[in-house]
């Protein structure tokens, strides 16, 4: 199991770096802390996710937590969406705003080296600003994100992408059991 503690370190670590060098430097270190754990070899997927758009990267999967590489260059937002787990956004590089979803209240600035969390079944909207990159971290029922990636191809018709996304998870997933 990924360490919440271990996370928080490495991405506040990964500060010391240039901006440019932060990504790597993350999953060189994620690299050394998990091993085999951690595959930095996955494609990387367009996706739109609650009216966002982004890149992704599968660095862990399994049936009841994933890690991921998730931003844009370009400043973008939309919504969480409801899953069947908690999902924490370190924030790598950029800025992250989240707000609740209650007329009124006020987004909550996340800077580099801090971290955001959804809580099961919490929606919230989030902006990224431009050229921002999270390391995400979820535990629970994994598989509840699949209405998300459904909702991708809703937006995009990318069968193509669809499937690599759905090949990769599960290849990922496999991988996780095969040890």
């Amino acid at each position: 199991m990924i360490e919440q503690k271990d996370l928080i370190e490495i991405v506040r670590k990964s500060l010391e770096k240039s901006p440019d060098s932060r990504i790597s430097f993350v999953v060189s270190e994620l690299k050394q802390r998990y091993g085999n754990k951690i595959n930095d070899s996955s494609p990387e997927f367009f996706v739109v996710i609650g009216g966002a758009y982004g890149v992704v990267k599968i660095l862990y999967a399994s049936l009841t937590e994933y890690l991921i590489l998730y931003g844009c260059p370009f400043k973008n937002s939309g919504t969480s969406g409801r899953y069947l787990f908690r999902a924490t956004d370190f924030v790598i590089r950029g800025k992250l705003n989240v707000a609740p979803v209650i007329i009124g209240e006020r987004a909550t600035e996340f800077k580099e080296g801090e971290y955001s969390t959804l809580q099961v079944l919490e929606n919230k909207f989030y902006q990224i600003d431009e050229d921002t990159w999270l390391l995400e971290y979820a535990t629970g029922f994994i598989p509840s994100s699949f209405f998300s990636v459904f909702g991708h191809f809703m937006s995009t018709w990318d069968i193509l992408g669809t499937f690599a996304i759905f090949k990769t998870w599960l290849r990922e997933v496999l991988r996780t059991y095969a040890f």
